[in-house]
């Protein structure tokens, strides 16, 4: 089974998007049974980020929520060519196709 922590061989600081609320959730739930927090030390479960936001997963194993309304170019929400980007649905489900780099 793929887990979250898994993801940060990709590099320091990676995107992790959702397709929905549930994937968003699932995330949520397995980042903090692996012990990732936010910076702040707050439980993934306990602060809840709106939908269509994503979120960094960073080495340290904190997470910290991007937020914006609606969906934006990577570009807009502080990502650049290069850095990796985690479709989480794809990942979860076991698929190849879940890293991208923009």
């Amino acid at each position: 089974m793929r887990t979250v922590a898994d993801l940060l061989k990709h590099g320091g600081m990676i995107y992790i998007s959702f397709e929905n609320d549930d994937i968003r959730d699932l995330f949520m739930k397995n980042a903090e049974a692996e012990g990732f927090t936010y910076r702040d030390g707050t439980k993934p479960t306990e602060r809840r980020i709106s939908s269509g936001s994503g979120v960094f997963l960073r080495s340290n194993r904190t997470i910290m929520a991007v937020r914006y309304a609606g969906r934006v170019p990577s570009s807009a929400a502080g990502i650049y060519r290069g850095d990796p980007m985690v479709d989480y649905g794809k990942y979860i489900a076991g698929r190849d196709d879940y890293l991208c780099f923009e």
